[in-house]
């Protein structure tokens, strides 16, 4: 994905599908008058960040992938020896063990 200087988002080089070379230039002149007064202000901003943005950053920080984990299923996916434990699902969703809420 590709962020141009305008504002467009997107994978393709170009222009947004269906925008006019009008719309896209007050784009560009808006984003270049943003950027300017910016430049030009020397004030500080002070954010601050919630104790719950700061815990599923932590969280997200924490999540590891195995990834000889996930060769090994998607290699028993792929061969069909992959078998699921109907029963053992069952229970865990029973016991809640897993439950990331």
């Amino acid at each position: 994905m590709r962020v141009k200087s305008d504002g467009y988002i997107g994978g393709a080089p170009g222009a947004a599908a269906g925008a006019s070379a009008k719309a896209r230039e007050a784009q560009a002149r808006s984003a270049q008058e943003a950027g300017g007064a910016q430049s030009e202000s020397n004030e500080s901003v002070k954010v601050t960040v919630s104790a719950r943005a700061r815990e599923l950053a932590a969280t997200q920080a924490a999540d590891h992938v195995d990834e000889a984990k996930v060769v090994k299923l998607r290699t028993a996916i792929d061969d069909g020896t992959f078998k699921v434990d109907a029963h053992k699902i069952a229970q865990k969703i029973v016991d809640g063990d897993g439950d990331r809420t």
